[in-house]
C-alpha cells in the first residue's frame, strides 16, 4: 500500500512508474470516488502513457468516468456533450459553439460515425490533444493516444471500425493576455478565449482608461 494524494503526485509517481517499468501490477484505488476526476491520479497515469505503460480501468458507474480515468488528459474541469448530432451540420454548429470551452470535452460516438466525427473535430476545433476509447472494461477495450489528426490517420486506416466509443479532446488552451497596450491585440485575445462583445469591451475600456463607446467601435469592425 502507498499513499498517493495531491501534494505528493509529481514524486510519488516516479517511484510508481519505475516499479511498474520493472514487470509490477499496480491499482490505483480512491476512497471515493473515481481517479482523475476530482481525485489525484491524472499525473500517474499521463506518466504510464509516455513510457508506453497500458493503463485499463475496472468497471465503474459509466463509460464517461472509466474513460477520463485512463485518457491521461487532464480533467479539472470536463464538458459531457452525450453523443454528437448525425448530420454533419449539426455536429459542425454544435462543435463550433464549443471553441472557446476550456474544459475538457467529452463526448460517446457510434462505431460508424466515428472517423466523420474526428474529422469535424480537427476541422473545427483543430489540432488538439486527444484520446478514443473503446469497448471500456469488457474483452477488446482499447484507448488510443495522439493528436486530433493522429487519431483520424489510424481511424481511416481501418476497413471496418467496431464498438462503442467514448472521445476526449483537450480543451481551448488559451494565449497569454497580450501586454500591449493595443486594442485589436485584445479584442482578438478577449474574443478567441470565449469572452462575449459586452465583457471584452468592458474589461478593455476599464484596463485602458477609455469610453466604451470607442472600444464598441472597434470592436465591431474586427469581432467576426
Amino acid at each position: 500500500m502507498v499513499s498517493y494524494y495531491k501534494g505528493k503526485e509529481a514524486g510519488k509517481s516516479t517511484e510508481i512508474v519505475a516499479r511498474l517499468l520493472t514487470g509490477a501490477d499496480v491499482a490505483l484505488v480512491s476512497d471515493a470516488g473515481v481517479p482523475c476526476i476530482s481525485d489525484p491520479g491524472y499525473v500517474l497515469v499521463q506518466k504510464s502513457i509516455e513510457h508506453g505503460i497500458r493503463v485499463r480501468t475496472v468497471p465503474g458507474p459509466s463509460a464517461l468516468t472509466s474513460a477520463i480515468s485512463i485518457a491521461g488528459l487532464p480533467a479539472a474541469d470536463f464538458l459531457f456533450g452525450g453523443f454528437l448530432p448525425a448530420k454533419k451540420n449539426e455536429r459542425l454548429k454544435k462543435l463550433q459553439n464549443l471553441v472557446g470551452e476550456s474544459a475538457l470535452l467529452v463526448f460517446y460516438e457510434s462505431p460508424h460515425r466515428l472517423l466523420k466525427s474526428l474529422s469535424d473535430c480537427l476541422a473545427v476545433l483543430g489540432d488538439r490533444q486527444a484520446a478514443v476509447c473503446k469497448e471500456l472494461t469488457k474483452v477488446y477495450e482499447d484507448c488510443r493516444h495522439g493528436s486530433l489528426a493522429d487519431l483520424v490517420n489510424y481511424f481511416s486506416k481501418i476497413t471496418r471500425v467496431k464498438g462503442e466509443y467514448v472521445v476526449l479532446i483537450t480543451g481551448r488552451q488559451s494565449e497569454p493576455r497580450p501586454d500591449s497596450g493595443d486594442i485589436d491585440d485584445l479584442l482578438v485575445w478577449y474574443r478567441d478565449s470565449g469572452s462575449s462583445l459586452k465583457d471584452s469591451v468592458a474589461r478593455i475600456a476599464a484596463d485602458l482608461g477609455m469610453s466604451r463607446s470607442r472600444v464598441y467601435a472597434q470592436a465591431l469592425l474586427i469581432w467576426d
